[in-house]
């Protein structure tokens, strides 16, 4: 049965079989199978109800039976704004809860609220990794001269240059008043005397009235007592010349910082070290004297001091710290060589000094300790001691030429602690241990004997002058006084004539 269109305004029956024809209401609007399922908006409910479209539910929707499945959406009223949540609740015949959900409501999205009060700023955090070096900045332009230095000490004296032009004549002077008559030296055989220094000596005979030509010379040594020191000492060093000496430092205990000087006649006090010490270096004159290196109990001193007639101060510190060490030269142009380092190992090394600061030097062929030496910078020589090898007295002698050493002749005696004097040609070596009054003289070459001191001395005493004029004082010497000084003078003499 179809209906398309029926207008009521009461109720409506419909008795007429659905048994085997639909009823159709606008078109399925309404739709009412012959099974009894009713369809809205389909042709074909599978179901006793379905819809096809929404569904607006007035009161309660109840189903008593919840079977298959539901999709597509349920729209619920209008909900003021403000309701926190609604429920929709599902419920079985008997009233009995089978399924609730919450649904929370979000209204419209409001206006941005004001910005809130900035909070207070939080812990510094830790320092991050140091960044690679940026660019060299440009340079920039030059500061302004600064004020000029001091005046720098006077260096060493230069090697003499040529000889000059020779001047005009002058006039003759006056004449003399007639000297005395000399003795006459008679006719020899034409070889002279042997002797160790001989020059040509041009001379003027009285009694023959005829101008001479000799062989002139040094004839041989002697000791003779000089004045005592006013402090005993032994393990010391000396500077200067017979007449015009230096003693420094060395030991007697306590420690000795003293100074004195001699005339050739007495000793008088000097200028005090800044640091007292014993078995150190020294060399120089009276007025421009160095002290390098020494001990102070068991502490190896590197320190200099530099004595300019007066007093003591610092001047540049040695390279390797040492003590049993010989010095030479002057306080602008000096030199120390092998001694005992804070190892305690015998020492080979050279080092020179140019007023300011040491320099390394050439390196001996035989390390020693408690030797002697004497001469200049570039024209040393150093022999005896102990010997690194044998650990033993050594006799060797070595002479140095400002770069390198070389082996000369030995002594006649091996010894150590002893004291020398002179130059490498000249040379002079006085004393020593195992206890000797043994004096020995040196041409350049070799070593012989000469006068021996009136007492056996060891224990480095102290000497300085020429082989031709030296004195020797302290040390420990076999009549027990360590304040004693010796003079060994070889007097200037004709040795024979030649015309």
């Amino acid at each position: 049965m179809r209906i398309d269109q029926i207008e009521l305004s009461g109720s409506l029956a419909i008795s007429a079989s659905l048994a085997t024809n639909p009823l159709v209401v606008n078109n399925n609007y309404l739709f009412v199978s012959n099974t009894g399922n009713v369809g809205i908006g389909t042709n074909n409910p599978t179901s006793k109800l379905v819809v096809t479209g929404s569904v607006s539910v007035r009161g309660g929707l109840r189903a008593t039976t919840l079977s298959g499945s539901f999709t597509g959406s349920i729209k619920l009223p209008t909900i003021p704004l403000g309701t926190s949540e609604t429920n929709i609740v599902l419920v079985d015949g008997s009233g009995g809860l089978v399924y609730r959900s919450n649904l929370s409501l979000t209204g419209a999205q409001g206006n941005q609220g004001a910005t809130g009060v900035q909070g207070t700023n939080g812990t510094v955090g830790t320092q991050g990794f140091q960044g690679n070096q940026g660019p060299t900045g440009i340079q920039g332009t030059n500061g302004t001269v600064g004020t000029q230095g001091n005046q720098g000490r006077q260096g060493p004296q230069g090697n003499q240059g040529p000889t000059g032009i020779q001047g005009t004549a002058g006039t003759n002077g006056t004449n003399g008043a007639q000297g005395s008559q000399g003795a006459n030296i008679a006719s020899s055989a034409s070889t002279p005397s042997p002797i160790n220094i001989n020059t040509m000596c041009l001379w003027f005979d009285t009694t023959l009235s005829l101008p001479m030509v000799s062989y002139c010379g040094y004839g041989l040594g002697s000791w003779s007592a000089g004045g005592a020191l006013i402090t005993a000492r032994y393990y010391m060093a000396a500077a200067g010349t017979q007449n015009v000496g230096l003693a420094i430092g060395g030991f007697i205990s306590p420690v000795l910082s003293c100074t004195e000087e001699y005339n050739g006649t007495s000793w008088s006090a000097g200028g005090a070290l800044a640091l007292a010490r014993y078995d150190l270096a020294g060399a120089g004159t009276q007025n421009e004297a160095f002290a390098a290196g020494g001990r102070n109990g068991n502490v190896i001193r590197t320190c200099t001091e530099e004595y300019n007639g007066t007093s003591w101060s610092a001047g540049g510190a040695l390279i390797t710290e040492r003590r049993e060490l010989p010095g030479a030269g002057t306080q602008n142009a000096g030199l120390v060589a092998g001694g005992r380092t804070s190892a305690l190992a015998t020492s080979t090394c050279t080092e020179e000094y140019n007023g300011t600061s040491w320099a390394v030097g050439g390196t001996m062929a035989t390390g020693r300790r408690q030797s002697a030496g004497a001469g200049t910078q570039n024209s040393g020589f150093i022999f005896g001691g102990i010997a690194t090898a044998t650990n033993s007295c050594t006799s060797c002698t070595e002479e140095y030429n400002g770069t390198v050493w070389t082996t000369s002749g030995p002594l006649t005696t091996a010894r150590s602690r002893l004291a020398g004097a002179g130059t490498q040609n000249t040379g002079l070596a006085m004393g020593g241990y195992p206890y000797t009054a043994l004096t020995e003289e040196y041409n350049g070459f070799l070593w012989s004997g000469a006068e021996s001191l009136p007492v056996t001395v060891s224990e480095n005493p102290g000497a300085a002058g020429s082989q031709a004029s030296t004195f020797l004082t302290g040390g420990l010497k076999s009549d027990g006084n360590s304040a004693s000084t010796y003079e060994y003078t070889k007097v200037f003499t004709i040795v024979d004539r030649i015309l």
